[in-house]
């Protein structure tokens, strides 16, 4: 007996919703560099049949899929150092920061002359302890690469169903646009890959954009 071939795309129903759609293929975009965005919120809708049946069939596949990768960056030492000393940095940041703004209103009310360089003096500590908590952040970046650059043969099963299922749904975003006659323009996707078939670059990453802006290509 002949093998049936599988679809390149999933049934959306009857009234899907794009916007969901357009997040949900953002998100596991994210995940095949590393960039990890919480895939809870979908969790909800896509049991509401918000991209109909087929896409909530194979949801659970796809969560496990993300989660396998999440959870493994948990369990890097370097990375839960990292993220200690981060969210101590930003704290630290927001609360000097707010010392320093809070100290010349706090004299203006008391009626007590300020003087400019303590307030100035926190203020500035504050932003440097926010840029050292950005330097921490891509130091936490190259230390998550690395570890799965080193172990990328315990991951190319699943960063390859990612791609493959992200496919999919892109196929499906067309098949509707195509379907309803709806402008692409508004569904515009911002990715970190571009080696989807259907899709052109619109906008290329720039120094405040990490990612491309990308079209579907209809017709």
């Amino acid at each position: 007996m002949p093998r049936v071939k599988e679809k390149d795309y999933f049934d959306l129903g009857r009234e899907p919703d794009l916007l969901v759609l357009k997040a949900l293929i953002e998100l596991i975009d994210g995940y095949r560099v590393n960039y990890f965005g919480d895939p809870r919120p979908f969790s909800e809708r896509i049991r509401d049949n918000a991209l109909g049946r087929e896409v909530k069939s194979e949801w659970k596949t796809i969560y496990r899929a993300l989660m396998k990768i999440a959870t493994t960056v948990e369990r890097i030492p370097e990375v839960r150092s990292y993220i200690s000393l981060q969210s101590a940095l930003r704290f630290l940041s927001i609360m000097l920061t707010l010392i320093g703004l809070s100290i010349p209103l706090i004299n203006m009310v008391r009626g007590v002359p300020t003087s400019i360089w303590i307030p100035f003096s926190l203020a500035t500590c504050g932003a440097c302890m926010l840029v050292a908590s950005w330097a921490v952040g891509r130091n936490m970046a190259l230390a998550i690469e690395d570890y799965f650059r080193e172990h990328k043969e315990k991951y190319k099963f699943v960063r390859a169903y990612l791609a493959r299922v992200n496919q999919k749904l892109i196929n499906s975003l067309r098949r509707q646009l195509e379907a309803t006659g709806e402008d692409p323009d508004r569904y515009r996707l911002k990715l970190f890959n571009t080696d989807y078939k259907g899709i052109k670059v619109v906008k290329k990453p720039s120094l405040f954009r990490k990612r491309y802006i990308v079209s579907v290509e209809v017709g």
